[in-house]
């Protein structure tokens, strides 16, 4: 009945765990575990899984570990664009995956309070991932719910580049066929 209470403890303790400087050398050892056990003591605490997320993926040495945390908190409520967001730069900056980088980030660039920025990162994560039809798409849907006139002048930009992309992709691939 004391879980809610004893999850705070730990977080507490995840704190002062990684305040010490043999931890922060050997680069968070037990983080995972304790951040793991605080989100299923209490799932609706949200501050741990963006504690332990980022911490996690700090050094590039436990991005499988964040990510595990981060997809946990991404059940908890997809609805945090923060998560959405961290995600994606896990995928995109350490694993390369610009597909699954782009996704997240789309999504969590419509949530509300979603940084501007979010909604360009995901269109250059889809043309970056060889799909600069998504970006297309993606940037047309943006221009759409945006009311503000120079962005949607950045956006027509920018959707213009996807296509240039899109097209040398396609002269590219025509190219390598008729080889």
């Amino acid at each position: 009945g004391y879980n809610n209470f004893i999850a705070d403890l730990y977080y507490l303790k995840a704190h002062q765990y990684v305040g010490t400087q043999e931890v922060r050398k050997a680069d968070y050892p037990q983080l995972y575990p304790i951040i793991d056990l605080v989100t299923d003591l209490d799932p609706k605490f949200i501050s741990p899984y963006m504690f332990g997320g980022l911490l996690l993926s700090l050094t590039g040495m436990h991005v499988d570990e964040s990510i595990l945390i981060l997809k946990k908190a991404y059940k908890v409520d997809p609805n945090i664009w923060h998560t959405g967001l961290y995600l994606g730069f896990n995928y995109w900056y350490y694993l390369q995956e610009y597909d699954t980088a782009a996704m997240y980030i789309s999504k969590a660039s419509t949530l509300p309070g979603a940084p501007k920025f979010m909604g360009n990162l995901a269109a250059n994560l889809y043309a970056e991932s060889k799909r600069p039809d998504m970006a297309i798409d993606f940037l047309k849907n943006l221009k759409e719910t945006t009311k503000d006139e120079d962005a949607k002048k950045d956006i027509d930009a920018r959707i213009i580049v996807a296509e240039v992309t899109r097209d040398a992709q396609i002269l590219e691939d025509a190219i390598e066929r008729f080889k």
